[in-house]
């Protein structure tokens, strides 16, 4: 199983509804993972697909912390550098990409700054968690 570290004070079902309330209904595998651990850096993050290799670097928090869902959302707000309609980024690689949920699906998303259009990555967060490696490089391997 992979585990986060350096997660944010955990939230209670208030908090995770209120969320919601403003931003959008989560997939409830990510709500029960954000119950327990409220963001933060994965154990292992390479995720690989059949095109590319993609790093989950941070899960956002909700509500606590300085990386939050919220203040992405609001960076994104402006018109400048739009999110997809119907999105919620909670995630986040080393140059800036998003990982995000996209209206009721519960599969994962990601959006390269080179490519505007969202790349599905896994059917599920749990599945996407599962799947994602250690940092190898591979270059440095005996």
């Amino acid at each position: 199983m992979n585990t986060t570290t350096d997660f944010e004070r955990r939230i209670n079902d208030r908090e995770l509804r209120k969320f919601e309330e403003d931003h959008g209904e989560l997939p409830q595998e990510f709500k029960q993972f954000m119950l327990r651990n409220n963001g933060g850096y994965p154990n292992r993050t390479k995720h690989v697909t059949d095109t590319e290799v993609v790093y989950l670097q941070r899960i956002f928090s909700i509500k606590h912390g300085a990386l939050t869902i919220e203040h992405i959302i609001d960076v994104f707000s402006d018109p400048e550098f739009p999110l997809p309609e119907g999105t919620i980024p909670f995630g986040i690689d080393p140059t800036g990409n998003l990982f995000m949920f996209k209206g009721n699906s519960v599969c994962i998303y990601f959006q390269n700054d080179n490519n505007p259009a969202l790349y599905k990555l896994s059917d599920s967060f749990n599945s996407f968690m599962e799947t994602l490696q250690d940092e190898v490089d591979e270059e440095f391997e005996l």
